[in-house]
């Protein structure tokens, strides 16, 4: 018998408070700390490798993407990727709102061949498809954001890089000298915030994309159950430069601004002049705001 959305709702936020509750009485056991904020246990130094295949795909179906990778993507890598937070009821919930979306069709419109590129922010994209920004590439193939950017440049559409990329943004940007985007998680430090935008602007990214959907984490039970750390052998190609401590740079990575504002964007556009795109909105509130405050662009996304 199917769960009502309720009981699902509430049978999933109990199952991930017990998984919580469970994992950090097993890492303090073993003498670890559990990021309150981030919700998870701390990374780990095992060595970890993604894919190292590189071959033509026998896709039907774009569903038929996450079976092959399935295929070539360690357990706990393949786990982090194709999972949600929490019971993943959210993750659920978008793709059924993703199956309501129809597409119209319009007849007798006399044109011979479709077009489907757009331009948006005054990049010209091959079609209406970005690669979103994804953190630790590595976790999937050897090849790491290198690979990805050189795809999404042979597909001439727009690559948006991640904060937390194994890579730095300025390799990755080397391997696409097509339109690119830079996703920011925002640094408690202002002094690193500032270092980390003006790096993205200099490589050559024409936005900046503050996220403010991920501020607190939550369990994520697929990790859990398959015991997944972040490997830190992968590496993390943005750490700031003005910090010669590996140890100290991750720290200032991962210590976020939690307390977001208006005024937090509004700088970014002032130190940079590029355009500033919300991400990680899920309100219409929110993205009334986001034009009253003269913001550049709304993007949708509750990262499962």
């Amino acid at each position: 018998m199917e769960q009502s959305r309720r009981e699902l709702l509430v049978t999933g936020t109990m199952v991930a408070a017990a998984a919580a509750v469970t994992t950090s009485s097993q890492a303090q056991a073993q003498g670890q700390t559990i990021d309150p904020a981030a919700n998870r246990p701390p990374p780990t130094d095992a060595p970890y490798q993604g894919g190292t295949a590189e071959q033509a795909l026998k896709v039907v179906n774009t569903l038929d993407l996450e079976e092959e990778a399935q295929k070539v993507i360690p357990d706990g890598g393949f786990g982090y990727i194709r999972s949600g937070a929490g019971s993943e009821w959210t993750l659920r919930e978008n793709r059924l709102a993703y199956d309501r979306v129809q597409i119209e069709p319009q007849a007798a419109t006399g044109v011979l061949g479709v077009d489907l590129s757009v331009e948006i922010l005054g990049s010209k994209l091959s079609l209406p498809v970005m690669m979103a920004p994804c953190g630790s590439h590595g976790l999937a193939h050897v090849s790491k954001e290198i690979g990805t950017a050189r795809a999404v440049a042979a597909s001439n559409t727009l690559m948006i890089t991640s904060t937390q990329a194994n890579e730095s943004m300025e390799d990755i940007a080397a391997a696409n000298p097509g339109p690119k985007w830079f996703q920011m998680y925002f640094p408690n430090d202002r002094g690193y915030a500032r270092e980390m935008i003006q790096r993205a602007k200099d490589a050559g990214y024409t936005a900046i994309l503050p996220t403010v959907d991920n501020l607190v984490g939550f369990p994520r039970e697929t990790n859990i159950r398959n015991g997944f750390r972040t490997p830190l052998s992968l590496g993390k190609g943005n750490l700031p430069r003005s910090v010669s401590d590996t140890a100290e740079g991750l720290a200032l990575l991962r210590d976020r601004k939690r307390d977001l504002s208006w005024d937090d964007f509004a700088w970014i556009k002032e130190e940079t002049g590029l355009p500033v795109i919300v991400k990680g909105v899920m309100s219409p509130k929110t993205a009334i705001e986001v034009v009253r405050r003269g913001l550049d662009g709304v993007y949708v996304s509750n990262h499962g």
